[in-house]
């Protein structure tokens, strides 16, 4: 059985892994997609606080981050929408 395809999945190939494979394997590729999730939080964070008067983040540098870490972000209430578009100062109850 191949560990994990280096070629991306689609979600129905995915799932008919899933069921295939060693459930330490699975455990090994959950704590490797949770570490990734924990990274791009951590670098988007760093990013916004990195912005001067909490500017807007440049097009680049969003499309860096997926939707889904924005929106925990956002969620978490670690920060919060700007007055402009893709700015986010910190969330003011903090």
């Amino acid at each position: 059985m191949e560990i994990l395809p280096s070629t991306p999945l689609t979600p129905e190939g995915r799932a008919a892994w899933k069921r295939e494979a060693p459930p330490e394997r699975l455990h090994q590729i959950d704590q490797e997609e949770r570490e990734k999730e924990k990274k791009a939080a951590f670098d988007f964070l760093t990013l916004v606080k990195s912005k001067p008067n909490w500017e807007a983040l440049s097009a680049p540098e969003k499309t860096k981050f997926p939707e889904s870490v924005i929106n925990k972000a956002l969620e978490r209430q670690l920060v919060e929408p700007g007055a402009k578009a893709n700015s986010f100062p910190p969330f003011a109850g903090r």
